[in-house]
């Protein structure tokens, strides 16, 4: 795994607004993850540091950035999909697409669709 990956404690996505958007195809395992948030979105702001890891107590304050805490986690294939039809490697048993919603589990980033309303 990549080592540029980053690590963010209990950030969620509070918005109302739909932010991330994941497009999976089973036959070539290949996902594609996008958010759609800007510099003032809260998945845009993290500390602006060379530490390895976040916590609570961390001394250096969030900025804004132009990239998704989590993109690096999606792309570099750290994000596991944890839904009912996941396959057992992380990855979910069919092709779909749709927004997800994910969090920072200790050691990667789970992520599941959400459910249409």
């Amino acid at each position: 795994m990549s080592t540029d990956l980053i690590y963010v404690p209990r950030i969620r996505q509070r918005s109302r607004k739909r932010l991330h958007y994941v497009v999976f195809k089973s036959q070539s395992g290949e996902l594609t993850f996008t958010c759609r948030g800007d510099e003032t979105s809260s998945c845009h702001q993290y500390p602006n540091c060379e530490c390895e890891s976040w916590g609570d107590d961390h001394p250096h304050p969030n900025e804004p950035h132009q990239q998704c805490w989590a993109k690096n986690w999606f792309d570099n294939d750290g994000a596991f999909y944890v839904g009912d039809d996941e396959d057992g490697n992380g990855k979910p048993t069919r092709s779909g697409r749709g927004y997800v919603t994910f969090s920072f589990d200790g050691d990667s980033v789970e992520w599941e669709w959400v459910a249409k309303s």
